[in-house]
Parts: structure tokens; C-alpha cells; sequence
């Protein structure tokens, strides 16, 4: 049995929901929000108690283009707990989540089954021509010294998408930085592990001066 806050359990089941609601993967939500695609994982996952940030439910509502009272109880509960008895199962395009919620009656508890929800695994896929357009134009961004004082994933995508030419989801600029990562070249990208610890990830330039 799992016992969440009862706040805990209502912001990770909302932000699933208008995650869910925007067409974001996991991969892509935690990309916006500056976090590892591990964290969001957890925090989704009925059968953990993880749970989202409330201090940073500013970020998730500017990300999920909504207000931070939509991510909360409309009505207060009588208890400060959520005791639930959780299991999930793993199938080849989906992990499906099921539960029950103790809840008092009477003065006696009683089980509840909570909503089933279903999280897709199938991998995203982009357009290599795509890939090769957004590399293009990170690197027209990079040399230009856009990254040079650090910018957040979000502030990124809003910022490519008033340039590219038609829709695009997160995942094509993950894959555009992995690619311009990765390249042995002057100036390039910080990787992820030597950014500075702060409450988001940041996506820095670097002149490095070292190689040829």
C-alpha cells in the first residue's frame, strides 16, 4: 500500500493529464521543464510516491499553457492522505496503470477503484530532413552566440518555433542538439553533465578553445 500527500497525488495526476492534453511525450515534457525523462517517469507512475514540484507549478502551467489553480483540488478532501494499492503492466506500445483509493464511509473504510490510464512507448519519430533543417538552423543560432548566456529548454522551443516554417514537436530539437552536440568542433554545446546544478537544465555554449 502507498500513502501520497493528497496534493502530491493531484498535481502528478494533472500534469499527466494536460501533458497529455498538449501531445507531449515524457521525453519531451521533461525536456521543457529541465529535467531528466527518468524524474518524469517516476512521477507518473502510480505504483511510486514521486511526485512533481509544487514550487514549480509556474513552470508547468507556462509549459502546459495553463494556470497553476488548474492543478489542484477544486474541492478540499476530508483527509491529508491518499492510501492506495497500486500495479502496473507493461505491454509492447504501452504501460497501463490501474488502482484502488481507500476512502472512508460511514466511518469505515472502503476501496474505490481510481481511474486507468495508459502511457505510450512507442518511440518518436522525425523526419531526417527535418533533422538536418533544425541542425541547420541551431547552428546558425549557436554562431550567432544565442546559447552564450545559457537558455532553458522551453525558452529554446518557444523561441526555434517562431523560426521554423510549419509545427514541430520538442523531439526534433532534442535530436537537432544531440546532433549538434555531438560534433568535434569550435564553438559547440555544453554537454547536459557539466551544466551547473540549478533547479532547471541549462543549454550552454562553450568556446572551446582546446580543440582544433
Amino acid at each position: 500500500m502507498l500513502v501520497y500527500p493528497s496534493l502530491d497525488y493531484e498535481l502528478n495526476t494533472q500534469v499527466r493529464k494536460h501533458r497529455e492534453a498538449n501531445g507531449y511525450a515524457q521525453e519531451e515534457f521533461a525536456f521543457l521543464i529541465g529535467r531528466d525523462v527518468a524524474d518524469v517517469v517516476k512521477y507518473e507512475d502510480l505504483t511510486t510516491t514521486d511526485a512533481y514540484d509544487f514550487n514549480h507549478i509556474n513552470r508547468y502551467a507556462r509549459v502546459l499553457h495553463r494556470v497553476p489553480k488548474d492543478f489542484v483540488f477544486k474541492e478540499s478532501l476530508p483527509e491529508n492522505d491518499i492510501k492506495i494499492e497500486a500495479r502496473k503492466t507493461t505491454y509492447k506500445t504501452k504501460t497501463m496503470y490501474r488502482g484502488e483509493r481507500q476512502i472512508m464511509v460511514g466511518g469505515k473504510p472502503q476501496w474505490v477503484k481510481l481511474e486507468p490510464y495508459s502511457i505510450p512507448i512507442a518511440e518518436i519519430t522525425v523526419d531526417s530532413s527535418d533533422r538536418q533543417r533544425m541542425v541547420a538552423l541551431l547552428d546558425g543560432l549557436l554562431l550567432e552566440g544565442y546559447f552564450r548566456d545559457g537558455v532553458t529548454g522551453y525558452d529554446l522551443y518557444m523561441h526555434v518555433g517562431t523560426l521554423w516554417a510549419g509545427s514541430f514537436r520538442p523531439k526534433l530539437l532534442i535530436e537537432g542538439l544531440a546532433v549538434l552536440s555531438g560534433r568535434r568542433k569550435r564553438p559547440k554545446l555544453l554537454p547536459m553533465r557539466k551544466a551547473p546544478k540549478t533547479d532547471e537544465k541549462w543549454i550552454l555554449y562553450k568556446e572551446d578553445l582546446d580543440e582544433d
